[in-house]
């Protein structure tokens, strides 16, 4: 089943495999968008697609007006982009990958809907690149997990738009320093940092956490919808025009396919192979 579709925010749920939309209790105007790719939240790319037609199909949802983006997936927000796509391809199929990629990020980070992550979990890479394209974003504010961008460590040259991205979010020095060194942020540093606008307490529900991203959501849900949207796309055109042309593509094609970035997959591909092997062999004992 495809998310090509409006949805209604009175109906129950709706699945498309990676990607869960359902309503929220005592909410007509906000749903949940909740990744549920095991074990990780890997944005493969039945998931890329996935969560760009089920946004499609939500703004195309007049009832709709904002969107909680939350994990199904214990103790981490999301990992990432799938590395096997990344691991020596040929370049036209990873250029398809990165394009299809960078259409679902745009979709979200221009979307007309009042947009909140709410981070329950590890949050690298793309997972972090997702709440810093989002309206607002809450953290559960535990000690075990960590958010930041990665990719200088994985040995990639971050985009362009990445690049302002992060300017916008913490000011030009602290992007340069943080993308340079791929600091990974204890929730309390993503706080002072910007990563983040508010963290929730330890223990937590998924209620709290919902309660929490609303919250923070509310201030923009009381504005008219239309001169919102529009006053947020304009400020936010030029940065996603930078993902507009082919040379940004071919940047990233050849940062990812140069050696230092292979062989840093090599070494984790190897890695996860090794803890799969492991958990098999356990199981048969």
């Amino acid at each position: 089943r495809t998310a090509g579709r409006a949805f209604s925010s009175s109906s129950s749920s709706f699945s498309g495999g990676g990607i869960l939309v359902r309503s929220i209790a005592g909410q007509d105007a906000v749903v949940e968008v909740q990744m549920r790719a095991p074990p990780v939240n890997t944005f493969t790319r039945q998931v890329l697609e996935e969560f760009t037609e089920a946004l499609s199909a939500l703004e195309l949802d007049t009832t709709v007006q904002g969107v909680v983006l939350t994990s199904g997936c214990p103790r981490v927000f999301s990992a990432g982009l799938d590395l096997r796509e990344m691991h020596a391809p040929a370049r036209d199929e990873f250029v398809a990958y990165w394009t299809l990629f960078e259409r679902m990020w745009k979709r979200w980070y221009l979307s007309p809907l009042v947009t909140c992550s709410a981070v329950n979990g590890n949050c690298p890479a793309l997972g972090a690149i997702m709440a810093l394209s989002s309206d607002v974003r809450v953290m559960v504010d535990d000690d075990a997990f960590r958010m930041g961008l990665n990719e200088t460590a994985l040995g990639m040259n971050p985009p362009v738009w990445l690049r302002s991205l992060c300017e916008r979010t913490m000011g030009a020095r602290n992007a340069e320093f943080h993308l340079q060194a791929s600091t990974m942020a204890t929730p309390s540093q993503a706080l002072a940092l910007g990563y983040v606008d508010t963290l929730i307490a330890q223990p937590t529900s998924e209620a709290t956490l919902i309660e929490a991203a609303l919250a923070e959501m509310a201030p923009l849900l009381r504005i008219p919808a239309q001169a919102r949207a529009q006053t947020k796309q304009g400020f936010r055109a030029a940065l996603a025009a930078e993902a507009d042309h082919d040379a940004s593509v071919e940047v990233m094609a050849d940062s990812v396919l140069g050696a230092e970035f292979q062989a840093t997959v090599d070494g984790i591909l190897a890695a996860m192979k090794k803890k799969s092997e492991a958990r098999r062999q356990k199981k048969k004992e």
